[in-house]
């Protein structure tokens, strides 16, 4: 098979934001002419590291954050106490900041805490959407947001006025799922036996239970009202975990390229 080919097979099995994280870290790699800089892809599925990283003189320097167009730009889970009001989850991997209290008292104080609807939008200013997100990539030691409009690829400096000037923000109060677990011995049997006209083997890599199945793509099943979620890695390789139950409210920030 030519390499063409098997790029296109490859780019098949990916999801749309892996292909475009590629995509600009082929770019930033093309065009750099700094023998001293590299760039690096980083992140991936695992949203507390940033997508890519930049490697200075062999020392990490800052990291590059790859956003589509339009796409999510950062959460936070919150929970509700004895009086129906939302407070910031200990289970968030962020610290509470003063944005964040501010945009959860606008939640509280318009009583969004009393709408069941599992999509609501907040009626935020762009201003403190991107204080918010300021200080989260700041955390992140993020630099740069890469994202590409119809001229090609845009490197976008981390500050106030030229996030405002490039993007729309919005944020969203919605109800999902909480998290995940590893898969019990309990269950393994019962999976098996589910999965078992596309069951090969099981074996431990890298202190991880791995599945071999014939099929492609992640899915998930449900054994007794528990979802199941296979995660595809290499070689037709799956990691199990179980979904939880328990629905939990997040505040999701999204941002939307201007045209």
């Amino acid at each position: 098979m030519k390499n063409g080919k098997l790029l296109k097979t490859f780019n098949l099995f990916m999801k749309n934001w892996q292909i475009f994280e590629k995509n600009c870290l082929d770019y930033l790699n093309q065009s750099n002419i700094d023998v001293m800089l590299k760039y690096t892809s980083k992140g991936g599925s695992d949203s507390t590291i940033s997508d890519i990283q930049v490697i200075e003189n062999d020392i990490l320097s800052y990291y590059i954050e790859a956003k589509m167009p339009k796409s999510q730009c950062g959460q936070f889970v919150l929970l509700k106490n004895d009086n129906n009001e939302f407070y910031f989850s200990e289970r968030n991997k962020i610290a509470i900041n003063e944005f964040s209290k501010e945009i959860i008292e606008y939640i509280n104080v318009n009583k969004l805490n009393e709408i069941e609807n599992k999509n609501i939008p907040l009626m935020l200013s762009q201003e403190l959407i991107v204080d918010y997100i300021l200080n989260h990539y700041k955390e992140k030691e993020v630099k740069y947001i890469i994202t590409k409009n119809k001229d090609g690829y845009k490197l976008i400096p981390l500050n106030k006025t030229d996030l405002i000037n490039t993007f729309d923000f919005s944020g969203t109060l919605r109800m999902k799922k909480s998290g995940s677990r590893s898969l019990t011995k309990s269950f393994e049997e019962k999976l098996i036996h589910y999965i078992k006209k596309d069951y090969i083997n099981s074996e431990i890599i890298d202190n991880k239970k791995m599945y071999s199945l014939n099929r492609e793509g992640d899915f998930i099943i449900n054994i007794d009202g528990y979802d199941l979620f296979f995660k595809q890695q290499d070689n037709k390789m799956y990691v199990v975990r179980i979904l939880s139950n328990t629905n939990n409210y997040c505040v999701i920030f999204s941002l939307n390229l201007k045209q």
